[in-house]
């Protein structure tokens, strides 16, 4: 399978077997073969140089999967990690639809702000259907919905309209860790970036 060879290295950070078997099935059958050539962004005005051109997204997950680690370090969401990890490298698997073919008339009208919570729902309907969601695959299918933050629709899925405060902790973590992935440094701070003591 394509998620064992790419992600690999993601995969192994995830130490419970049932969420890494869950999330390799979950890119097994619903994963379109875009995915793995795709840029980051179909107009390039919101991702960093390295999140565009051919294999994008792929780059701009792996990153966003390091930020996520990160992030549940300084949070002490150390615990949560399994579930961040697999949020983190499903969260843009069909950020452009199902019929994706590179050109922008292919693309879903406005599927920026959907993508998330579409991926989420059609995981729960196909991967479960009318059996119940296990506590931790919710997490999972929430941080993945909300993964826009405020951007997200519809509304109701905002982290911030969320009762329980743990899902919402998390959810702004998977959203904060696909933001900084997605943010461009301005040529001073790479200048800087760049220097060698």
């Amino acid at each position: 399978m394509k998620v064992e060879e790419i992600f690999s290295e993601e995969l192994r950070l995830i130490k419970n077997d049932t969420i890494r078997e869950f999330t390799k099935k979950c890119f097994e059958e619903l994963c379109p073969n875009y995915f793995w050539d795709c840029a980051a962004s179909s107009s390039g005005k919101y991702h960093p140089p390295f999140a565009l051109g051919k294999g994008g997204t792929v780059r701009h997950t792996k990153v966003a999967v390091w930020w996520g680690i990160e992030l549940s370090r300084m949070y002490g969401m150390e615990n949560d990690q399994d579930l961040i990890v697999s949020a983190l490298i499903m969260h843009d698997m069909k950020k452009f639809g199902d019929n994706y073919d590179g050109t922008t008339s292919s693309l879903p009208k406005d599927n920026t702000n959907v993508h998330g919570v579409s991926l989420a729902m059609e995981i729960a309907n196909k991967m479960f259907g009318k059996e119940g969601i296990p506590q931790e695959i919710k997490y999972i299918l929430r941080g993945i919905a909300t993964h826009m933050g405020k951007w997200t629709k519809p509304a109701e899925f905002c982290p911030e309209e969320q009762q329980d405060e743990d899902l919402k902790r998390f959810c702004m973590l998977t959203h904060t860790a696909d933001y900084c992935a997605s943010r461009k440094v301005p040529p001073y701070v790479q200048s800087i970036m760049d220097t060698k003591a």
